[in-house]
């Protein structure tokens, strides 16, 4: 326990006195004490009035704060030592835990990332800051991705560590950046997350996540049985739910595809990969995405109706949702820039399966037209998850003669069988 502040008493020999030397009105002019105090998560402070501390010892009062009680309760039990203790002042107790902290800032981030030096890529049985190096997750052109065990906090995680060749390009360093950001702002189910250490353990340039267990989007794709409606729906709710919660955050993805969707098991999904993002007041840039998923273009003021274009692609193009005739528009400059009564393909030619009432939000969602799609993506959730506004009417039709009476049928079957039988006997 560390003391922040001192009373501005007397001192009369006794430890105990009232005079005030400090406090509102005695003075001309308000003289205030502060001071910049570092926390924690679960750090506890205590507000109190002498009539408390100045009657319980500090190891007493160390050991009321060490039971963990709620606050209310602690700073009921203080008030209450204090008087067996013969208080006959003003008992006045205040506890405060510490049970979450601010997220840390992009420029924090920033600062920590650039200070950080890059090294080669490791190998499998290396450990770094406590890390030992498990499994080679994947290896890519600028990255390499391991499952390690955590020697100093336990468990498992991921660590992804940038190639040395491409540190030096500022853009790819600034989207480990950017991705580690990311990760510690936005909280939601279906947005895998950033660990942030803590300060001093980090030696090196790399990130740290959640050891996230399953398969990748684009490898239930490609495998059988085929992915069906309801499962697809299923996906696509979760990741437009992922999306929105980054979109609240300002953040666009610019990057959404089937490597980058992680379906776990029971159901759940993690959207990775969130260092391509940018934030919404972007201006003039235009990207095409990977394997022919395309990625935000042109905005210099992205807002929610844009956002569904950048991400029309949340079920993908070669499987659910066409493209513009093959094209991916980009700037008008650079490629060509479907007009506005320019259709899309027609989804019944790549899913004859689709319902009608899930090809119109589809529709909706790929408008050329900003005005004619959903508000944000959180609408479009909605609209796939609620399904059809009402089930299609059964088709009336007169019930059929077994329908009405089955036992009868067989009985007139079984009759009928039985005079066949009498008349071949009589005719032989």
């Amino acid at each position: 326990m560390t003391c922040l502040t001192i009373d501005h008493v007397r001192q009369d020999g006794t430890g105990r006195s009232h005079t005030l030397t400090r406090a509102l009105g005695v003075e001309a002019e308000v003289r205030l004490d502060y001071a910049a105090q570092p926390i924690g998560l679960h750090d506890r402070f205590l507000l109190c009035s002498d009539g408390v501390h100045g009657f319980l010892t500090e190891q007493s009062i160390v050991d009321i704060l060490r039971e963990r009680s709620a606050p209310e309760d602690t700073a009921g039990a203080l008030v209450a030592a204090a008087l067996q203790s013969g208080s006959t002042d003003n008992c006045t107790a205040l506890v405060l835990d510490v049970v979450a902290l601010p997220t840390a800032g992009s420029a924090d981030i920033s600062a920590a990332f650039l200070r950080l030096p890059a090294i080669p890529a490791p190998f499998l049985g290396e450990t770094i800051d406590g890390f030992v190096l498990k499994a080679l997750i994947s290896e890519g052109r600028y990255s390499r991705l391991f499952a390690a065990e955590d020697e100093v906090e336990g468990g498992n995680v991921a660590l992804k560590f940038p190639k040395p060749q491409i540190v030096s390009v500022d853009a790819y360093r600034a989207a480990f950046v950017r991705e580690a950001w990311v990760g510690v702002r936005v909280h939601n189910p279906w947005v895998g997350r950033v660990i942030e250490l803590p300060p001093g353990r980090q030696t090196c340039l790399y990130t740290v996540m959640p050891l996230y267990r399953g398969e990748l989007l684009e490898t239930r794709l490609s495998r059988s049985p085929a992915l069906g409606l309801e499962e697809g729906r299923n996906i696509t709710v979760k990741l437009a739910r992922g999306v929105a919660a980054l979109h609240r955050a300002s953040i666009i993805h610019r990057d959404i595809k089937p490597d980058n969707v992680i379906l776990e098991g029971g159901g759940s999904l993690k959207l990775i990969d969130l260092g391509g993002r940018s934030r919404t007041r972007a201006r003039g840039f235009s990207t095409r995405g990977d394997s022919g998923y395309p990625r935000l273009y042109g905005a210099r003021n992205v807002r929610g109706r844009t956002r569904q274009r950048g991400h029309r692609h949340l079920c993908p193009g070669r499987y659910h949702v066409p493209r513009f005739h093959g094209r991916i528009p980009v700037r008008q400059s650079r490629c060509h820039q479907p007009a506005a009564s320019e259709p899309a393909q027609g989804f019944s030619a790549l899913r004859p399966d689709l319902p009608a009432w899930l090809q119109a939000a589809l529709a909706r969602a790929l408008a050329i037209d900003p005005a004619k799609r959903f508000h944000d993506m959180t609408e479009f959730a909605f609209e796939i998850e609620a399904g059809p506004a009402r089930a299609p009417a059964a088709i009336r039709r007169p019930r059929t003669l077994y329908e009405r009476a089955p036992l009868q049928v067989w009985q007139g079957v079984a009759a009928l069988l039985a005079l066949a039988l009498l008349v071949s006997l009589l005719v032989r």
